[in-house]
């Protein structure tokens, strides 16, 4: 504590321990928790003064909250110097919005939300978003953040399809679709004319553009092939053919894979959000683009003709490539919920090819084997996102589930703010001990330190207290005021042997502390902690 005072004062900068944001064993994982943290703080520090300068501007003066990756909330204050917990929050409040509006059919349903560039799954047991039983994971590296369980997928209205051995295939990019980029550069329509009437059969897509973002930072971290890329894309977005050409050099040595990477460049390209443009179920964007962009594919494969009937058939095969990825997707996560142990890494291969053919024997009407090998979902698919409407329907058809996009579900990710509350848990682990006269005890390892008790049952009583006050003072941090429930559970934990023979070696004792929303405490003459205790055995 004394270290961390005499750095915060020297050098006027925030010094966080790893211990306030990760307080699980494992050293990396607590290493990586705390590196994490420090790097969101300068980014978490401006968004919150940008909200701060906003809600200013509007003359409003309220305690801002946050939500956390768990779905619960916490003050501002603890956001500046925790943003670790924020990690995956966008996630967490559309699961607890999508909850809150499919009702009583959300009490045991899948959150599937469908935006531009992903689909996040989550799934709720009796009306409670399931929260991950280890750390939430970020590019490999595994945290002590722990969150709402959310499967995230690269499936959205702005995932690239593009032609590969003649198949239509989804790949894991986003782009801004065509007739998004039309809309917003008209002379991107027209360059489209000029593709189309060139139009041939290449490896790479001819009809992609490439559009600045905005200028990089630091130029000289580039080539110069790269800094060419970028100043030939300020006058305006150009085909992928094109801006090779201007910057002296062939397609395959564009090299845009590093500026894409970083943001600053953006490729513009066909997206199921196209084909809703051509189908007629979204039209809020360029039309024609869309059209314009899915001739050019047509011309660059044998299998469909560049006409009506052509552009229609690709559509449907986009729509169906949506469905189908989307069904695999859904079965996946209910997999790998239902079977850890066995999913914990996704289905293998073979797994994926059968829950491919399910889908393909579904959408035949009829058996394609002797086995029928369709699988059934109990719980029901809420779904939630622009496009989901367009897609979620039949795969719950699929696999025999009950679909609900509730009304407004465009808002689901606010409303989870909204209904969000604080919750604050702690633990306490119970171990025993031998001394050197042979009697031995207990030992509680808590907030305060280790402490010593001759029996259990005192032991687990002081465990109680101890993990009740830790709970209700980190409540108090993230900003709870007024009377505070706090339930405690008592788990055992045990090993067994080769015999099926069980050992309990010790005990975990969890503590949950909420407010009790619109009850005074001294009104309400409620005991300050209300203690839940499993069925205990009598061996010690």
């Amino acid at each position: 504590r004394f270290a961390k005072t005499l750095l915060t004062e020297r050098f006027a900068v925030p010094v966080i321990c790893g211990h306030e944001v990760a307080d699980e064993l494992n050293m990396i994982e607590r290493g990586t928790t705390a590196l994490l943290n420090a790097r969101l703080l300068p980014l978490v520090s401006g968004f919150m003064n940008a909200v701060e300068d906003a809600l200013a501007a509007r003359g409003v003066r309220v305690p801002v909250m946050i939500v956390r990756s768990d779905g619960s909330l916490m003050s501002e204050e603890l956001g500046w110097i925790r943003p670790v917990e924020t990690i995956l929050s966008g996630p967490a409040a559309s699961a607890l919005g999508g909850t809150g509006l499919a009702g009583k059919q959300g009490r045991d349903c899948l959150v599937i939300d469908m935006g531009g560039t992903t689909t996040d799954i989550s799934i709720t047991r009796e009306g409670v978003p399931t929260l991950s039983t280890t750390g939430i994971r970020i590019a490999g590296w595994r945290t002590q953040v722990k969150g709402v369980s959310v499967e995230t997928y690269a499936l959205g209205g702005d995932s690239v399809l593009r032609l590969v051995d003649g198949r239509l295939m989804l790949a894991a990019q986003r782009v801004l679709p065509m007739c998004v980029a039309a809309s917003r550069w008209p002379v991107v329509r027209e360059a489209l004319r000029g593709v189309l009437a060139t139009a041939r059969r290449h490896s790479l897509p001819l009809h992609e553009f490439l559009s600045l973002v905005h200028k990089p930072a630091d130029s000289g971290r580039f080539t110069v092939r790269e800094n060419a890329l970028v100043k030939t894309l300020v006058d305006g977005p150009l085909n992928v053919e094109a801006a090779a050409t201007a910057v002296g050099t062939d397609i395959y040595q564009l090299g845009s894979e590093r500026l894409e990477a970083e943001g600053i460049i953006l490729r513009c390209g066909l997206t199921p959000t196209d084909l809703m443009h051509i189908r007629g179920d979204f039209t809020a964007y360029d039309t024609e683009a869309a059209v314009l962009v899915a001739r050019c594919l047509l011309r660059c494969q044998v299998r469909l003709a560049d006409d009506d009937e052509g552009l229609q058939t690709l559509a449907e095969e986009g729509y169906d490539l949506m469905k189908r990825t989307l069904y695999a997707h859904v079965v996946r996560t209910v997999l790998a919920a239902e079977h850890p142990g066995l999913f914990a890494d996704g289905p293998d291969a073979q797994l994926d090819f059968l829950i491919s053919q399910a889908w393909g024997q579904w959408r035949e009407g009829m058996p394609t084997s002797f086995i029928d090998i369709l699988p059934h979902i109990g719980a029901t698919l809420v779904g939630i996102g622009a496009p989901i409407h367009i897609f979620l329907p039949e795969v719950a058809e699929a696999l025999g589930a009950r679909c609900v996009i509730p009304e407004h579900s465009e808002a689901a990710n606010a409303l989870g703010a909204v209904i969000s509350s604080i919750s604050a848990t702690a633990k306490v682990e119970i171990s025993s001990y031998s001394a050197e006269d042979g009697q031995g005890g207990y030992r509680i390892h808590g907030p305060q330190g280790t402490e010593r008790y001759d029996t259990l049952e005192i032991a687990i009583a002081a465990a109680e207290s101890a993990a009740a006050q830790a709970a209700e003072a980190e409540a108090r941090r993230r900003g709870a005021t007024g009377f505070l429930t706090v339930e405690t559970e008592v788990d055992p934990q045990s090993i067994s042997d080769s015999e099926g023979r069980t050992t309990i070696f010790g005990f975990t004792v969890h503590a949950v502390a909420s407010p009790v929303q619109g009850v005074d405490a001294d009104i309400a003459g409620l005991p300050r902690h209300r203690f839940t205790y499993p069925t205990r055995t009598s061996s010690g």
